[in-house]
């Protein structure tokens, strides 16, 4: 059986995706197009979205929130402190300062 343009499978039922759209992280339900899984986005739906509230981080896999350096915490929100700051008598509001209370 031979498909029309943009379908495969057996019953010619398969979408051939836009060319570039993520196999794991995309799919479509036409050809040529490229619909992005919860949690990616992009036009080849190979960017991931950060855990909602992450401020100083990034993601590699959806929902996640890997902290730049510096930056420590669940949403890398909160600052690492210059290694010689003393933990009851000084603060940072950046990451390598100390500041004294």
């Amino acid at each position: 059986m031979k498909c029309l343009p943009g379908w495969i499978g057996d019953l010619c039922d398969v979408p051939i995706c836009k060319k570039g759209c993520d196999p794991i992280q995309g799919y479509c339900k036409r050809p040529s197009e490229c619909r992005c899984k919860l949690g990616f986005y992009g036009e080849m739906c190979n960017k991931c979205i950060a855990l909602p509230g992450c401020q100083h981080g990034y993601c590699n896999n959806s929902f996640e929130c890997k902290c730049f350096e510096g930056w420590d915490g669940i949403f890398c929100s909160e600052p690492v402190c210059h290694e010689d700051c003393h933990p009851s008598k000084g603060y940072c509001d950046w990451p390598g300062e100390c500041r004294q209370v």
